[in-house]
């Protein structure tokens, strides 16, 4: 089954998916900033009300202090010194219970401080830990996206190295067939020269048999008719006979001398054939092509010159 092509990030795209990562951050830092601008302004609240809450307090007191100061000077004196003595004993009283309901209250108020830090303590510290989390799941995502793109990168390598073995092994199968093609062409161009040549031959000792028993039927003819004329017709034989050599030999050289002409040709084509080849295989084709025509020609010359070579016949 053919695997579907791996898709690889753009530059662009890549790009984007950083502005992205960006964006996440900046909000993240933008909600940090609000948790703290909001916890600020809760510690603001909380101190406005816990002065509120202690400036009631201390009007309470003096308030409580003054009437249960004032209290025992209304009541009438029974003796000098006695209400004195006791006057300031009850002062005494209120001024101990008074530090001591403020000792209390700046305890209270400190516990309640303590807490607040430790509660605001935990909050920034849940604050950093959620940042932390944040910023490894940010990271997490940058190395997952950056393997992402370096598993693709090397899966789209990995496509193109198959790819390109597929086409060489193409290419070295195509250019095996072209070679196989080119021989079977080659050997069929020389079984195919082999038989004009031998068509050739065949042709000019049928032609040679036939002109001399042409020859041999005058001859006898000739003796028959002119047996009173010997000499004249030695002398007419003579003639006929040389006059038919020549031709004869005429005919013979000019068939031998195309024939060579045509083996010549043939010859040159393949080594025109061998050089294309041994200069570019890319060139294969049009070799193949030019081999092709030249041998049509020549097979036309060939039979040109077999059907010239009939008719002087």
């Amino acid at each position: 089954m053919k695997r579907p092509p791996v898709k690889v990030l753009e530059e662009e795209e890549r790009l984007q998916k950083m502005d992205e990562i960006d964006n996440l951050e900046q909000q993240l830092k933008e909600a940090k900033n609000l948790a703290a601008a909001t916890r600020e302004a809760a510690m603001a609240a909380e101190k406005l009300a816990q002065a509120a809450a202690a400036e009631a307090d201390e009007d309470s007191g003096s308030e409580k202090l003054t009437s249960e100061i004032s209290g025992p000077q209304q009541e009438p004196k029974e003796s000098g010194k006695e209400g004195l003595h006791l006057h300031r004993q009850a002062e005494e009283r209120v001024k101990a219970r008074r530090k001591q309901e403020l000792k209390e209250q700046r305890e209270r108020q400190r516990k309640e401080a303590e807490e607040k830090r430790k509660k605001q303590a935990e909050a920034e510290a849940k604050a950093s830990e959620l940042e932390r989390q944040s910023r490894e799941r940010v990271q997490e995502r940058i190395r997952a996206e950056r393997n992402r793109e370096k598993v693709l990168h090397e899966q789209h390598e990995r496509d193109a190295e198959e790819r390109d073995k597929r086409s060489r092994q193409v290419a070295e199968e195509l250019r095996q067939q072209a070679l196989k093609r080119l021989a079977e062409k080659e050997n069929a161009c020389r079984q195919m020269a082999e038989e004009m040549a031998k068509q050739e031959s065949e042709a000019r000792r049928l032609q040679i048999e036939e002109s001399e028993a042409r020859a041999e039927e005058l001859r006898v003819r000739t003796r028959q008719r002119m047996q009173q004329h010997l000499r004249e017709q030695k002398e007419q034989e003579h003639a006929a006979e040389e006059a038919r050599q020549r031709r004869i030999d005429d005919a013979a050289r000019a068939e031998d001398s195309k024939i060579r002409q045509a083996l010549q040709s043939q010859h040159r084509a393949k080594l025109r054939a061998a050089e294309f080849k041994h200069k570019a295989k890319s060139e294969e084709q049009a070799r193949v092509l030019i081999q092709e025509e030249e041998m049509e020609r020549e097979h036309e010359r060939a039979e040109a010159a077999l059907a010239s070579a009939k008719h002087r016949t």
